[in-house]
């Protein structure tokens, strides 16, 4: 803050003007809302995906986390009889049981 002396030697504090605070505002505000606008174009794809494709979500040592309708109706399971069991029950038990399949999912 700048400050200047009157004649009676008073010293008097200029307030500096707020116009970069509302600026900075504005600016955190449309950071948001480009943010929020990110989201929801996110969002719409992924429901796009799960209308058109079939989803099945993995953990990363194999266990299945969800599973979308597309992908359970289209092999006949329910999401209860699927999740928390291991990808290794789609897989040929030949597969299954082979070094690269354990190695895949160590």
């Amino acid at each position: 803050m700048k400050k200047k002396v009157t004649s009676a030697s008073k010293k008097v504090v200029a307030a500096k003007k707020r116009a970069p605070v509302v600026k900075k505002a504005s600016a955190v505000a449309n950071g948001a809302a480009k943010q929020k606008l990110h989201l929801m174009d996110l969002e719409g794809q992924i429901a796009a995906i799960n209308k058109a494709q079939a989803v099945i979500e993995f953990s990363l040592d194999g266990k299945i986390l969800h599973a979308n309708d597309n992908f359970l109706n289209a092999l006949g399971y329910s999401l209860d009889e699927v999740k928390g069991q291991h990808h290794g029950m789609f897989a040929e038990p030949a597969y299954r049981s082979s070094p690269e399949y354990a190695a895949f999912w160590e």
